[in-house]
């Protein structure tokens, strides 16, 4: 019976000992928050830009973490593996956009990998159409997921910028589509149609993630870039 017992104190001990052992090696963590933040909400097209990830609190050993960043757009020239890098934005071009997001090792048990963007303006000078599209991209999401109520104040102020730029233009806000994206439907409703007018609207639209823009004249020839000195 004593054997028995002692036997029983043995696993138990060995059982605790490999338990500390195991925690010593795999500690478990208190993941911080993390956050991703950018120097500037908008630049022009060749600007750097800077992004920083900020920490909030957490157990994590800072000294032991691994940063590695990714742009969808434009190019890193500083700091990778380190909390900040400056990103250039050269060949961004017209109404585009970076973002740039972290991933951090090693503690895979947390979930690091969080973005930021950074709305790229064209160079040259700004028309009334990169006004538009700039105003639409930062107020994006309260367009896409207004209610009734307000899609009509919504379209009321796209009615007010729209005619700063001719007021033949139309843009009426549409459904949802299967990927989650709403439409935004450009019209032409005066004839003959000014297809110089129309296609500096369209080409100066940004690269929308949570819109697809359709257009409704589908005859008119809509070049894709008419260039940073058409008026």
């Amino acid at each position: 019976m004593k054997r028995i017992f002692f036997h029983i104190q043995l696993f138990v001990l060995i059982a605790v000992l490999a338990s500390v052992v195991s925690a010593q090696d795999n500690p478990r963590v208190d993941c911080p928050g993390t956050n991703v933040l950018a120097s500037d909400e908008a630049v022009t097209d060749g600007d750097k830009v800077t992004f920083h990830v900020e920490l909030i609190g957490g157990t994590a050993d800072r000294s032991t973490l691994e940063y590695n960043w990714n742009v969808d757009q434009g190019r890193i020239v500083s700091g990778q593996g380190t909390p900040v890098i400056v990103v250039s934005t050269s060949g961004v071009g017209s109404a585009g956009s970076v973002t740039a997001t972290i991933d951090i090792s090693p503690y895979r048990e947390c979930c690091w990998a969080t973005s930021q963007t950074v709305y790229v303006r064209r160079k040259g000078t700004r028309t009334n159409a990169d006004i538009f599209w700039e105003w639409l991209w930062f107020n994006g999401a309260r367009v896409k997921y207004a209610d009734e109520e307000d899609s009509s104040v919504i379209e009321t102020e796209i009615r007010e910028r729209l005619d700063q730029i001719d007021p033949n233009l139309t843009l009426t806000l549409g459904p949802r589509n299967g990927e989650g994206k709403r439409e935004l439907i450009v019209g032409w409703a005066g004839k003959p149609y000014d297809t110089k007018a129309v296609a500096e609207f369209v080409a100066r639209a940004p690269n929308f993630v949570i819109f697809n823009i359709v257009f409704k004249n589908t005859s008119i020839d809509y070049p894709k870039d008419p260039g940073p000195d058409m008026p």
